[in-house]
């Protein structure tokens, strides 16, 4: 069964001044059950465009609180780790309907993470998704057209993080890029050819900007491993020239200046 803009409008309808949070609920649950892409579509712009309008209001306004975003996050986590495991047991000839599902949930947590970056609340999102280690375990057991589009998420956390639209503690950040930068350059050459309107410069850019936040030393274990993916794979890799560039400055030639500070005469 699909739904239209005016289908969700329709039974969201209630009487004049009954409006409440578990009408946005509801209206949250519609949008991520939802099976007709194009209609997908329309409610996710539809439904993003009011919750801004009403977390932008004065106080008083009924909104989404930030536990009904939250567990609706976690009911898409669930039902795409459910689904990773399931296409693990399952024959690849059967696997169609699993890598729907895991397209459709993948997209879903993408949507809720855009309305928690718009409330300035997706601190707690970042830290959830960076320590997800049985989850990162199973995607690089399936092949890389089931999974591809889950690194869509890391990559959309890299540049917020990037962007500075996201702060989080520099252990998280670390976390984040130890779980799953490796399969986001494993997905990077598929998700390049499949995934409409994908900016690979502005990805790279936030995954340099994410990999330069964190200590020298976490920056060299990073670096050093893309090194070699890229020297290897070329454009199905990210190119991270830039933050190994700005590394290697402040590695070796700060390292030289103050080597040379020390032995220069008073």
């Amino acid at each position: 069964m699909s739904f239209t803009s005016a289908d969700v409008l329709k039974r969201l309808k209630t009487e004049e001044g009954s409006g409440s949070e578990e009408t946005l609920v509801q209206l949250l649950e519609m949008v991520i059950k939802g099976k007709d892409s194009r209609a997908r579509r329309e409610m996710k712009a539809l439904v993003s465009k009011m919750l801004h309008e009403n977390s932008s209001q004065n106080v008083g306004c009924v909104d989404l609180s930030r536990e009904s975003l939250y567990h609706a996050c976690s009911t898409c986590l669930d039902a795409l780790s459910k689904a990773f495991l399931e296409a693990c047991k399952t024959d690849p000839i059967d696997r169609g309907a699993l890598i729907a599902e895991i397209s459709h949930q993948a997209d879903n947590l993408l949507w809720l993470l855009e309305i928690l970056l718009d409330r300035h609340i997706a601190s707690d999102f970042v830290k959830i998704w960076a320590y997800q280690f049985n989850l990162a375990l199973v995607h690089k057991k399936l092949a890389t057209v089931l999974r591809f589009e889950v690194s869509r998420l890391t990559a959309r956390l890299c540049i917020a993080i990037g962007r500075g639209q996201v702060l989080c503690p520099v252990d998280v950040r670390y976390a984040l890029l130890q779980t799953w930068l490796s399969p986001l350059l494993d997905d990077f050459g598929w998700m390049q050819r499949c995934c409409k309107g994908l900016d690979k410069n502005t990805i790279e850019d936030g995954i340099c900007q994410t990999i330069l936040t964190l200590p020298l030393n976490q920056q060299q274990s990073i670096l050093l491993s893309w090194f070699n993916r890229f020297s290897n794979n070329g454009d199905d890799c990210p190119n991270l020239q830039r933050a190994f560039e700005v590394w290697w400055r402040r590695t070796f030639l700060r390292r030289w200046t103050e080597e040379q500070a020390e032995v220069s005469p008073t």
